[in-house]
């Protein structure tokens, strides 16, 4: 009887160490300078909400993302400089202040860097068009003579 016990306190206690792993078919991990994205495959998303913009899905694999930016470059000056809304569907703004527009331009990349988009800025709000790209994630790099100054990671869902 103790060795039943035990057997199944035993079992009970291993599965709690791995309830918060996933059975799935395939998947794996990525990682891109200090942004990491995980993905599954032979799993069931069951239903996704979608309330003002922000997305969940129900199923096993969740994700939390954190928007960040470089703000400075060394020997450089900083640029004021905002890009919304983020996420988006169709256009981010590009808004820039206290700063010469000469020499100054933006450029979309994928996360990987294969360039999309890459225009001069002419005024302190530029619009950046998206409506042809699938939904994913971009890199949005503002340059000043052709050095990336200041760069924002762009969500763009449907």
């Amino acid at each position: 009887m103790k060795r039943l016990t035990l057997l199944v306190t035993f079992v009970l206690f291993a599965c709690n160490l791995f309830s918060q792993r996933v059975l799935s078919s395939s998947g794996g991990t990525g990682t891109f300078d200090d942004f990491s994205v995980n993905w599954s495959i032979g799993e069931v998303v069951t239903e996704t909400f979608s309330i003002g913009g922000i997305i969940v899905n129900q199923g096993f694999n969740q994700y939390a993302e954190t928007v960040k930016d470089i703000t400075t470059v060394d020997g450089y000056e900083t640029i004021n400089a905002i890009a919304y809304p983020n996420p988006t569907t169709n256009y981010v703004y590009i808004k820039v202040s206290d700063i010469e527009l000469t020499g100054l331009s933006y450029m979309l990349t994928t996360l990987e860097g294969m360039p999309i988009i890459q225009e001069p800025i002419n005024s302190e709000e530029t619009a950046v068009d998206l409506l042809t790209l699938s939904p994913s994630l971009y890199l949005l790099s503002i340059l000043k003579e052709g050095i990336v100054v200041r760069s924002f990671r762009i969500v763009k869902i449907e």
